[in-house]
């Protein structure tokens, strides 16, 4: 009894779809037109009730298929209140159930109620934008109301057009030869297809071979992506878009292996596509008779330079094949010599070169075959001798141009032909005007391959004018940093302060604080002023008198430290030593902020610092330190902390001639020159 419930239950849970003409909703229908795929489509649905629709309450459900494309309905509804219809009157509401399931509800007419039994239309415009499915095929819409929890499903079906113009050539002709095929088609008006879309082939009963190879079929000069076959049918895979209305060539080399039928006589195969799914037929012919024939492939299967000349070097695959039955033998040469026989792919070297070639059977023998390849994989190189640098400087108003190239080509200066010698070398007189003068010289071959290069003269004499307005000569510097004010003409010159470069503005002028490198009382204040386009120089020095001031804050468990009123930011930050209550800084750090320079000896442990003559010398964990060579007894010993050496500031900052603050309410220390 239990299992009984159970079952009776799951029963009820699911989901009552019935079909077309079961009791309930009954004699449903449904229009769309057009009807071709990827249109938007005008739906009319007609049914008859079963039970009361009450205008402004009761609503109608409809299920689309998945694949067409439903619009916001209530955006629809609201640019389009009269695209929603039942019975000739406008729809209440309009609103989508669910997006995942393309379900929508219409809402009964307010002001109406259409009673059991009587006859309803529901229609959705055009103007509401509902898309047909993007493939043609037979579909589904589901339907049932408030009142009819049942759900109807209505058959429709989407159409397309169909391919046309099919024309089928075979070569060889002869009956149960592999044979190359070429099949050319024109996609119909809804015939668009996206890369990933297939074309069927619809072949003669065994025709096609057992092994698929894709890099032997080319559509419209493109392979395939994939090739896959269903019984006698061939399923082309388009690496690329296919258009609609456009002119469609599928290529079958001899080397896929297709072959032609026994017997002689008129044969059909069949087109058609995602897009277009109608089969369209063409026609081939098939004759009877014994045959040699070799195969001829090419890849790149057509020259790809100009002048009929292969830029890729060409490789040549030949396949005997007969209609006997008999053993097949290959035989080919380039120019002269021998005839060889075929076992490998063949490749074409450089130049022009005839491939002669035939195949035999013991009782047949094909006339020989001949093709011309013209090959050139390599562009002309081009050699200039003068001028000999670029860019090329000079006060002249012409300079000679001389140089020559690999082969012959068609030679090109600044646009104008120049004759090449027949030792590949020319020589022309170019004039130049004062400024920058751009050489183009470019090269083309017989089979199009082209190089390029391209010089620069300059004409120019300019020299810049440079204006020091700060500092004065002697002046006395007390920042670190030395500002530097002045201007410079032609406002395209590079302005160097020591070796840092300035900006220099639109107007000519340059300003620039810097620090130097190694400064001394007496500090020379180099400015460089270079004409960029020339690299003519002019430089001024002026001579400072240089004792900045100094002045460092640092604060108790913070990262960052002002030099001279900038802000830095230090890796770990000072700290007040326990033991012994002494204020302790990363060494290297505040060290180098102060000028001097620091040294670590790992082996010893030993941090040294120096400035200006003196030497301090300090050794984690010990409490005295050397002071040029001399022993001094240190608060508290120097230590590691967050791989990092800390040192006591007081003492460091003394020793080195720096004068220390300590700040209570700041909990700060201040470093400064006396």
């Amino acid at each position: 009894m239990k299992k009984l419930l159970s079952l009776l239950l799951v029963l009820a849970l699911l989901p009552f779809v019935i079909p077309n003409g079961a009791k309930g909703i009954s004699d449903v229908s449904t229009t769309v037109t057009p009807a071709y795929r990827s249109d938007y489509g005008e739906y009319k649905i007609n049914f008859i009730t079963e039970a009361d629709l009450i205008g402004g309450i009761d609503d109608i459900f409809l299920k689309f298929p998945l694949d067409a494309n439903i619009p916001c309905t209530s955006c629809a509804y609201g640019h389009c209140p009269s695209c929603f219809k039942i019975n000739g009157y406008n729809a209440a509401r309009v609103g989508l159930v669910d997006a995942s399931t393309k379900t929508i509800y219409i809402t009964m007419p307010g002001g109406i109620t259409v009673k059991k039994g009587e006859a309803v239309e529901v229609v959705i415009s055009q103007g509401a934008n509902f898309q047909n499915p993007s493939k043609p095929g037979k579909y589904t819409l589901t339907l049932w109301t408030s009142k009819e929890g049942v759900k109807v499903e209505i058959p429709f079906e989407i159409l397309s057009t169909k391919v046309k113009n099919v024309e089928v050539i075979n070569n060889p002709q002869t009956g149960g030869m592999i044979s190359e095929f070429t099949i050319k088609f024109t996609t119909g008006e809804k015939g668009n297809l996206s890369n990933g879309g297939y074309i069927y082939i619809e072949l003669p009963s065994g025709v096609l071979p057992e092994t698929l190879e894709k890099e032997s079929v080319i559509i419209n000069e493109v392979n395939p992506s994939e090739i896959m076959k269903k019984g006698e049918t061939l399923a082309l895979r388009l690496a690329q878009s296919l258009g609609a209305n456009r002119s469609t060539e599928v290529f079958i080399e001899g080397s896929f292996g297709l072959k032609n039928p026994e017997k002689g006589g008129v044969y059909e195969l069949f087109v058609s596509t995602d897009a277009e799914p109608e089969k369209v037929s063409g026609t081939f012919t098939v004759k009877e008779k014994d045959t040699v024939f070799t195969f001829l492939n090419v890849e790149p299967s057509s020259p790809d330079g100009s002048n009929g000349f292969y830029i890729t070097r060409p490789t040549v695959i030949l396949t005997g094949e007969t209609n006997t039955g008999e053993a097949v033998e290959t035989f080919y040469k380039i120019d002269e010599g021998e005839f060889l026989t075929y076992k490998t792919p063949v490749e074409i070297e450089m130049g022009t070169h005839t491939l002669s070639y035939f195949s035999r059977t013991s009782t047949l023998t094909e006339p020989v075959q001949m093709k011309e390849f013209k090959v050139d994989t390599e562009p002309p190189e081009i050699f200039i001798e003068i001028p000999s640098k670029d860019p090329f400087y000079t006060y002249e108003g012409s300079i000679p141009f001389s140089g020559s190239v690999s082969e012959r080509a068609q030679l090109i200066i600044n646009g104008k032909s120049v004759t090449v010698d027949k030792d590949l070398s020319f020589t022309i007189l170019i004039p130049l005007d004062v400024g920058e003068n751009k050489i183009t010289v470019k090269a083309i071959d017989a089979a199009g391959l082209s190089s390029y290069k391209t010089l620069t003269a300059v004409v120019d004499e300019t020299i810049p004018v440079l204006t020091v307005l700060e500092p004065k000569e002697w002046q006395v510097i007390n920042s670190r940093g030395i500002n530097v004010k002045g201007s410079v003409y032609p406002v395209n010159s590079d302005v160097y302060i020591g070796n840092t470069q300035a900006v220099v503005k639109e107007d000519g002028t340059f300003e620039l604080s810097y620090v130097p490198e190694n400064p001394v009382s007496l500090f020379p204040v180099t400015v460089n002023a270079v004409y960029r386009i020339t690299g003519k120089s002019i430089s001024k020095s002026i001579t400072v008198v240089y004792k900045p001031e100094k002045e460092i804050i640092l604060k108790i468990g913070s990262y960052i430290v002002n030099a001279n009123g900038v802000e830095n930011t230090m890796d770990v930050a000072p700290f007040i030593d326990r033991a012994s209550g002494s204020t302790m800084v990363p060494v290297r750090f505040v060290t180098e902020l102060l000028g001097g320079a620091v040294e670590w000896d790992e082996y010893h442990r030993i941090v040294t610092i120096k400035i200006e003559g003196l030497e301090i010398r300090l050794q984690i964990g010990k409490s005295t330190a050397m002071v040029n060579g001399k022993s001094v007894a240190l608060r508290t010993p120097p230590m590691i902390k967050d791989k990092r050496t800390f040192v006591p500031v007081r003492f460091v900052a003394e020793t080195m001639g720096f004068e220390v603050e300590w700040r209570e309410t700041t909990r700060s220390v201040v470093i400064r020159a006396p």
